[in-house]
């Protein structure tokens, strides 16, 4: 039987993490694994992308063999103990020859990295294709999951999202707030930092100094499920903060 809560909280770590440990298969050493702390991102398909050298010593490794396995954690945990939730992918990383919206929605992600692709040449975008799923959610909390679950297919496009994203910015920022104080309860000192910086079907991505995510009740197919998930989101956590 499909434990539908482990697959809400394993896919909600993989969408709010953006970073995990990436494992090779040594070339220097053969039998060996190599881990390497990664950022990732998602394309329209649901699958990781990964920003890499190709001089790096992981990048080396899956390009002799590419089946990897990637570890994440929650970056915003407290503590580490055997009851915070982790998940292990295994998958295979290959090249992506021609990164049009991948490099968009990574930029977005990570600004930061703007110009690493066109401006340094050892730079590439990879996909990692998932495999395997073994979902840890706590003590003695393990499952292995269906890869299909995980993978969450977008129907909107990058015009549409920057459109929304726009207008939340502009005109619905005590909703962002709101959003914020609720699920992570932080200190704000400067509201005007916080902005939301993308969201698809399954949720939000607000940024305040770092990334949170905050995930949909359900699983939005149309643009008018989005505005409503949005608008529930927001009208529970006013009504739970100093935020009205």
């Amino acid at each position: 039987m499909k434990n539908s809560k482990a697959y809400y909280k394993c896919l909600n770590l993989i969408r709010g993490n953006l970073q995990g440990t990436l494992n090779t298969n040594s070339v220097m050493d053969p039998g060996y694994p190599f881990g390497s702390f990664v950022r990732y991102a998602f394309d329209f398909e649901g699958n990781i992308i990964l920003l890499l050298s190709s001089i790096a010593e992981h990048t080396q490794n899956f390009l002799n063999d590419n089946r990897v396995s990637l570890t994440i954690i929650d970056r915003l945990t407290e503590t580490l103990s055997q009851e915070v939730a982790r998940v292990t992918i295994l998958g295979e990383i290959d090249n992506i020859q021609d990164p049009l919206e991948e490099k968009i929605v990574y930029e977005i992600f990570f600004p930061e990295s703007s110009g690493f692709y066109d401006q340094f040449h050892d730079f590439n975008f990879y996909k990692f294709s998932m495999k395997k799923i073994r979902f840890i959610g706590g003590f003695a909390q393990a499952y292995w999951l269906e890869v299909a679950e995980m993978k969450k297919k977008q129907f909107l496009d990058i015009e549409e999202q920057n459109m929304i994203v726009d207008h939340m910015n502009n005109e619905h920022r005590d909703t962002l707030i709101a959003l914020i104080l609720f699920h992570f309860k932080i200190n704000i000192i400067n509201e005007n930092n916080i902005k939301l910086i993308y969201f698809d079907s399954n949720g939000l991505w607000i940024k305040y100094k770092t990334i949170y995510y905050i995930p949909f009740k359900k699983d939005a197919k149309t643009i008018g499920q989005v505005k409503k998930e949005i608008i529930q989101l927001s009208k529970f956590a006013k009504q739970n903060t100093q935020i009205i």
